[in-house]
């Protein structure tokens, strides 16, 4: 049975979940919400999930899972025992993302006809009992209860994984990259586009209409004034359609053949992609540095391995493109609207955080990042103002993260005594725990050019990084030693003689 589970990890190792650390989000500062999907969906259910999917709630269990192994990954011995705020918020997004990943994965199987056996279903759930430390599945479907988890649940999920798995290896298997794909690397293109994306009009409105503004494009409209009258990409739309110099591998793959193969100064035909119909245009193209040699066998395995991760991210394409994901809770409702340059959004979302969690410092501190990121520093100063003042009354909601922030407010004020007293509090708080926060201090320390809070700060970091490499080496040898006691050797036995 061991090497089935070798095998068949992947498709029962996530819902191991269920037993392990099943309830952590429920009571994590940032999170709410149901934590089990019901059937049919309620009204309740669509109010307090994660997020919609084409108005279907997004999967708790699976987004869990996701967090969870995404958490497991934190070197805790380098961040002072705790994940910082922009970290939180990022792992909780790409949870969040692959969950709604695996959704269209499941969508895009159905519609192919993908489908697993009962023989398959069966060795999963049999490797999850081995995996569990259990006998049989009268002992599975217990445990299962004490969690408040059916069965059927519990086989579903298991069904969904495997087909997940399946679909996505059948996808990637067609991944083909030629000589021509190795040679493009070593080219750009400068491209602009205008974007049609028409949600309102049925697909062959749509493609109707984007003819007819190429067909406009061919006789008197400029390609600048089409930008500004018809293009829906708001990030590109006041700076005339520009996606700037492009290399391959960087944008949709149907905007990249025709940024290597359209003439220079040639507009092309519509071209279709999950966020709508592209008109482009190719401004100029040059040539990089090449190697003398290089080897095509290397680097085709390389963007192979790439294209492989873009193939199943592309199924996302048509969500995002088509804005059917919509984010509830405020912390990935703000990082999404950040990734699509929209602050106000973000902004609304993190003073929603901050009703929610009203004796918290972390959301003024992430509202804080944010007016700094757009140049609001009246904001941002306000906003540090009401942390300090939860800080006054509760010392523990001080963290040296925020401090660094707001050293970089003082200092955008010309408050260099306040400055200066919020960086030597961030030392204070990271010194001795928190190796990341001493390295970001150390960054800030050179760029203002401060030797002496700099030679402070790297004697800090020499000696954290001494303990944890001591810590290491004394874990490895207790592994050692309790491979070695498990062997049946003895203290004088030689371990390599095993």
């Amino acid at each position: 049975m061991v090497p089935f589970l070798r095998k068949n990890a992947a498709y029962v190792g996530w819902v191991i979940v269920i037993f392990f650390g099943a309830t952590l989000l429920s009571s994590s500062f940032f999170l709410g919400g149901n934590t089990e999907q019901k059937e049919p969906i309620s009204e309740i259910d669509v109010k307090n999930a994660i997020a919609l999917v084409d108005g279907v709630p997004l999967d708790a269990r699976r987004f869990q899972t996701y967090y969870n192994q995404f958490v497991s990954q934190v070197d805790f011995n380098k961040t002072g025992g705790r994940i910082s705020p922009e970290v939180m918020e990022m792992i909780l997004y790409n949870a969040a993302m692959k969950a709604i990943q695996d959704m269209a994965i499941l969508d895009h199987a159905e519609a192919n006809n993908i489908v697993t056996s009962k023989h398959e279903i069966k060795q999963a759930i049999q490797g999850a009992i081995i995996q569990y430390g259990l006998k049989n599945k009268r002992e599975l479907k217990k445990k299962l209860k004490e969690v408040k988890m059916p069965f059927s649940k519990f086989r579903e999920e298991i069904k969904q994984n495997i087909i997940i798995q399946k679909h996505t290896k059948q996808l990637q298997d067609f991944v083909v990259v030629t000589d021509q794909d190795v040679d493009n690397l070593y080219v750009k293109a400068k491209v602009r586009h205008i974007l049609v994306k028409a949600t309102h009009l049925e697909e062959y409105d749509r493609e109707l209409m984007a003819q007819q503004l190429y067909a406009l494009l061919q006789k008197e409209l400029s390609f600048e004034d089409a930008v500004l009258k018809y293009s829906e990409d708001p990030q590109t739309r006041e700076s005339g359609g520009h996606l700037g110099w492009i290399q391959y591998g960087q944008v949709l793959s149907e905007i990249e053949e025709v940024a290597f193969g359209l003439a220079i100064k040639q507009i092309s035909r519509p071209i279709k992609t999950a966020y709508g119909y592209h008109i482009i245009q190719v401004l100029d193209r040059q040539e990089l540095p090449k190697p003398k040699t290089i080897d095509y066998d290397v680097i085709r395995k390389q963007l192979i391995d790439q294209k492989k991760k873009t193939v199943i991210a592309a199924l996302l394409q048509p969500l995002i493109g088509q804005d059917k994901i919509k984010f509830q809770w405020p912390l990935l409702k703000a990082h999404h609207a950040k990734k699509n340059g929209d602050i106000t959004t973000a902004e609304t979302a993190y003073q929603l955080l901050i009703s929610q969690q009203p004796f918290s410092t972390v959301p003024h501190y992430l509202l804080c990042n944010l007016y700094l990121m757009s140049d609001q520093v009246k904001q941002a100063t306000k906003e540090l103002e009401k942390a300090q003042v939860k800080i006054d009354i509760d010392a523990t909601q001080a963290f040296p993260e925020l401090y660094i922030v707001a050293a970089e407010i003082y200092q955008k004020n010309k408050n260099i005594k306040a400055m200066n007293t919020a960086y030597d509090t961030a030392f204070k708080l990271a010194e001795g725990t928190h190796l990341m926060a001493l390295n970001e201090l150390k960054r800030h320390f050179q760029k203002n050019k401060d030797s002496r809070r700099l030679k402070k700060v790297k004697s800090a970091i020499s000696i954290l990084e001494k303990q944890h490499k001591a810590a290491a080496e004394a874990k490895k040898k207790e592994l050692e030693a309790q491979l070695a006691k498990e062997a049946g050797l003895t203290e004088d036995e030689n371990i390599q003689d095993i």
